[in-house]
């Protein structure tokens, strides 16, 4: 078969075909802008091997960031060049560093309206032009430079406390998963009278008799397995309460304890899991880390939103989900609540009451409107951390 001559182009004939068909579009939005900034200039310097691109001082950096905004460009990257270098690049994580004065700089002008990012390779910091610090032989040594690069990214790493109560409460969920799979084990096989799992319950199941001996054997095995990890879990819980007098974030787990349906091992958990949660801007960062925000399918102008994200920590996501079925009941302050409430200052306990008006109310408008309970829950939860996050930043102690 001889290969044709003519190759019909039906969908590309003319331009308005074109954009008809097209799969993939390049606008100025979906670009970054590279920006360069270098301490210890007076006015921009050209860079001669980048026609067209300079170094600035951040005042002419900022100009050239707003020229570029007003043209449809929404990302900026910067690359720093400082003053003074040495063999660690520490100019990189100087807070007044030529990098940070830009970074700020642009935040100011833009807000959230711009992405703003920037090179985090050192070799514009280090003395001897490498990307990490250099063994004796002259080669990058990684084990070395690692905790530089985690210091230009302010990676907060928890103390051992913090750390100590995030292991303690992943056991305790362990032990809770445990003890609830046998008693579902013995439910199954059983019809429990009156409440489930309370001391009469225990005597009525010590009660119960059958016809094979191996069943006695079984379920005596069964509650065994939940005595010990109910026991186990009751343990652990004590050791959490027994680590807060020593911790540095005492205060805000205390402050927590405020909101209803966070106790000390929910409260606890979520400071340890979420460390400073001060660090976060706003509210919304704070919803979206925890991955309680609707995740997002769009293209063009057409937007759609799926189910939440599940990103960030899922066991702080976990204890927020959990706290939200409290407000499934009308508004109260419980006596326990009450008591957890005593020493706090009365802004936080102010704020843990308008929680408690707008969860509960929200609660019950979202159910009334037919959303499934877990829908409703997860949209209860997700405003609780806007809460958390107001009160954590009324307690948050200094330095923390």
């Amino acid at each position: 078969m001889a290969f044709p001559v003519d190759r019909p182009r039906r969908l590309r004939r003319t331009p308005a075909l074109r954009a008809l068909v097209r799969e993939t579009t390049l606008e100025p939005a979906d670009l970054i802008a590279p920006l360069f900034v270098k301490e210890g200039i007076a006015d921009a310097v050209p860079i001669a091997s980048m026609p067209g691109q300079f170094q600035h001082t951040v005042e002419s950096l900022r100009k050239t960031a707003a020229d570029i905004r007003s043209k449809g460009v929404l990302a900026f990257v910067l690359f720093g060049v400082p003053e003074h270098k040495d063999a660690e690049g520490s100019e990189a994580w100087n807070p007044d560093g030529i990098t940070q004065q830009a970074i700020r700089a642009l935040r100011d002008d833009f807000g959230d309206d711009a992405v703003i990012g920037t090179d985090l390779c050192l070799d514009e910091y280090t003395d001897h032009g490498h990307c990490g610090v250099l063994t004796p032989d002259g080669e990058v040594d990684n084990d070395r430079t690692l905790p530089l690069y985690g210091r230009i990214a302010e990676v907060g790493l928890p103390d051992v406390a913090s750390y100590a109560v995030s292991m303690a409460y992943r056991v305790r969920f362990y032990m809770e998963m445990n003890a609830r799979e046998a008693m579902h084990v013995i439910e199954l096989r059983t019809t429990p009278q009156g409440p489930a799992w309370t001391l009469m319950h225990r005597r009525w199941l010590a009660g119960l008799s059958f016809e094979q001996a191996v069943h006695h054997i079984v379920l005596e095995d069964c509650i065994a397995a939940v005595e010990a990890a109910t026991a186990r879990r009751d343990r652990l819980e004590a050791h959490i309460g027994a680590v807060l007098p020593d911790w540095s974030l005492a205060p805000v787990v205390r402050a927590l304890q405020a909101l209803r349906g966070m106790a000390l091992v929910g409260a606890a958990t979520l400071v340890a899991e979420l460390g400073d949660i001060t660090r976060f801007a706003n509210p919304r960062q704070l919803m979206a880390y925890l991955g309680l925000v609707p995740s997002e399918h769009s293209s063009g102008g057409t937007r759609r939103q799926g189910g939440i994200t599940k990103a960030g920590n899922g066991a702080a996501r976990r204890m927020l989900i959990e706290a939200a079925w409290s407000y499934r009941f009308p508004a109260r302050i419980s006596r326990e609540q009450l008591l957890r409430q005593e020493r706090l200052a009365k802004p936080i306990r102010d704020t843990a009451w308008t929680a408690q008006e707008r969860l509960c109310r929200r609660y019950r408008i979202l159910a009334r409107a037919g959303k499934p309970p877990t829908v409703v829950t997860v949209a209860i939860a997700r405003e609780l951390a806007g809460f958390v996050w107001a009160i954590a930043r009324q307690a948050q102690p200094t330095g923390a």
